[in-house]
């Protein structure tokens, strides 16, 4: 199930950035509105800000519906996934998270260099983030793609796995 020797955790949330904020702004409209017609620019504004600080739901850590979690088992690079246990998936709704299975594996050969292995992972996630239920939804690998052209892949996943060699396998 849950592997400890995680190296990396991707957030999937119920939608972009730009939707929550969206979707918020209409919040915002709707709360100004319900404060009464007619109201002062200034008091406009004070409504806005009592909403931005008290209401807003923050779309990092509110809108999360599942996490990715990569780890290397061996020789193979794995993911597994978090979800929401919720069947209705509403903004800023409280959640729960439950271990739902694979998300994939794919073997790395022991001549796969940097480059191969990120995007190999990259390829997997797309494919993963392709399938029922996280199709449709947000999947953020934007703190991958900064950092992952920069790691020297080839030598984590040497330091973290016993490799056996291809020969070795048959193959």
């Amino acid at each position: 199930m849950t592997a400890n020797n995680h190296f990396l955790e991707i957030p999937v949330y119920r939608s972009t950035w730009n939707a929550h904020t969206e979707a918020m702004n209409r919040k915002r409209d709707a709360y100004c509105a319900g404060a009464g017609g007619g109201l002062s620019l200034e008091t406009r504004k004070r409504v806005e800000q009592h909403f931005d600080e008290q209401k807003w739901s923050c779309w990092e850590y509110n809108d999360v519906i599942g996490w990715l979690r990569v780890f290397w088992l061996d020789w193979q690079l794995r993911g597994e996934y978090h979800w929401v246990r919720e069947k209705r998936i509403l903004l800023g709704g409280q959640r729960r998270f439950q271990w739902f299975g694979k998300a994939f594996e794919a073997f790395v050969y022991e001549d796969a260099t940097s480059a191969d292995i990120f995007a190999l992972l990259q390829r997997l996630i797309a494919e993963w983030s392709r399938e029922a239920p996280v199709r449709g939804r947000h999947v953020d690998t934007r703190a991958l793609e900064r950092i992952g052209p920069h790691i020297d892949w080839r030598s984590f996943i040497e330091h973290e796995s016993k490799r056996p060699n291809r020969e070795k396998l048959g193959y």
